[in-house]
């Protein structure tokens, strides 16, 4: 880490954002590296969010044209515009609704997205490998399968990995209501363990 004096803050609608630049030469060695990423800080307190150390009420929406049917994937114009949309329409988070891409076939855009959502200045509940393969399956249930569910958590930190550095995922999420408690909304019941990977990884708990 580098000490930094003073950032300006990635806020709603205010997208600050840097792009750090590294560099390594030496015998046989001459490559670069660039990383765009912004300063926010969000944190849960009881039953409030919280984002620069202000109140986050999130106002959720998963209306972005995207998916399997959806004609405009990989169209950067549709998807910033549908995200500025999406912000000038009161919304302030977007839920990028989870799949499993280890499917044959699936494709999908996410780190155009969250790339765009960056610029923009619109917060995400970004994903993690999809809950469905585990807890839904023609095979059975194999969260209860040690094998199965060290592979599944493995493909959780690496996809994890492609999104950690964009400021605008704020939340992560492995399921859209895959494991919705019977008694009511209780972060102790819904989906607990799901995401411990990311937890573990990011040393944070805005993960569900």
């Amino acid at each position: 880490t580098w000490p930094w004096a003073d950032p300006e803050l990635w806020e709603v609608g205010q997208p600050h954002l840097y792009t750090l630049e590294l560099s390594a030469k030496g015998p046989g060695l001459d490559t670069g590296f660039t990383q765009r990423f912004g300063f926010r800080e969000v944190w849960i307190e009881g039953r409030t969010v919280y984002l620069n150390n202000k109140i986050f009420r999130i106002r959720p929406t998963s209306s972005l044209p995207e998916g399997a049917y959806s004609p405009n994937n990989g169209n950067v114009t549709v998807f910033r515009k549908s995200l500025q949309n999406i912000l000038e329409a009161g919304f302030n988070c977007v839920e990028l609704w989870p799949s499993d891409f280890t499917v044959p076939g699936t494709y999908h855009f996410r780190e155009l997205i969250s790339g765009l959502a960056d610029e923009v200045g619109l917060p995400l509940m970004g994903e993690t490998q999809h809950a469905a393969s585990m807890l839904s399956s023609w095979e059975g249930m194999k969260w209860l399968d040690p094998a199965a569910r060290q592979e599944w958590e493995r493909q959780q930190r690496e996809e994890w990995k492609l999104y950690r550095n964009n400021p605008s995922i704020v939340i992560w999420a492995s399921s859209g209501n895959l494991t919705v408690h019977a008694d009511d909304q209780s972060p102790r019941h819904i989906g607990r363990g799901l995401n411990d990977p990311i937890w573990e990884a990011e040393g944070t708990k805005n993960a569900g």
